[in-house]
């Protein structure tokens, strides 16, 4: 078997500390996307713009990260368009095209009612399906016809701090999980010869572990890629 396929994603950036997990990534020759959250890339535009020149991708995460089923089409509209401008904004600033229009939403909740009306107005402003190469999971086809970028394994590293009920109570607990052959959801690094979208968070909360994350894949001889898309 070869080396596994993974297109490494990063949400909720740009942390204060974004700059470090750019840096660190370029040191071990690592290409990802970082889906940014709007609120946050007003304030922090140059570490986006850092990012973009280095060669990472920025992928729009709405712009107050709040749960689409829970919005009104109007609203969901300018989380998305708002968003987009800032990301327009920071491409311009780098001085690079852009290229490909990535989106990811908010927890990864599609929008209830309205997720055929939101896939629809993706499309009207020029986001289009990533082409993810090697996923062979059955359950991955729904995820494949959409216009927004799915994972098919969640690090869960945020879970330490931010969920109540979790098995994820601490960073062994996290360590583990990138072992594990069957994982509740998604997924396994380790007995799939399918390829992954693994998503990971620009938290400051644990970014302590981002780098020894980060080797962890290394050593796993996973070969990260970026995705690929129609021309704009």
């Amino acid at each position: 078997m070869g080396k596994k396929i993974a297109y490494l994603t990063v949400d909720d950036s740009p942390s204060k500390l974004m700059k470090e997990k750019v840096d660190y990534l370029l040191s071990k020759s690592i290409p990802a996307v970082f889906f940014c959250r709007g609120d946050f890339l007003e304030k922090r535009m140059k570490d986006v713009v850092y990012a973009i020149k280095n060669g990472f991708i920025v992928g729009n995460h709405a712009y107050s990260h709040k749960r689409f089923s829970e919005l009104n089409l109007k609203d969901i509209k300018i989380e998305i368009t708002k968003t987009d401008a800032f990301i327009e904004k920071a491409y311009k600033k780098a001085g690079i095209e852009r290229t490909i229009k990535c989106f990811r939403f908010p927890y990864g909740n599609s929008g209830g009612k309205n997720k055929e009306k939101i896939q629809k107005f993706l499309e009207t402003k020029g986001y289009k399906k990533q082409i993810l190469r090697g996923i062979t999971y059955d359950w991955w086809d729904e995820f494949d016809n959409r216009v927004d970028t799915y994972w098919t394994f969640d690090i869960r590293e945020y879970e330490i701090h931010r969920e109540k009920f979790s098995e994820i109570n601490s960073i062994k607990d996290v360590f583990n999980h990138l072992k594990d052959k069957s994982p509740k959801r998604g997924g396994s690094l380790i007995a799939s010869d399918s390829a992954e979208v693994i998503l990971i968070h620009d938290h400051e909360e644990t970014h302590k572990i981002f780098k020894k994350l980060i080797d962890r894949l290394t050593e796993m001889e996973i070969e990260f890629r970026l995705p690929e898309s129609s021309p704009l």
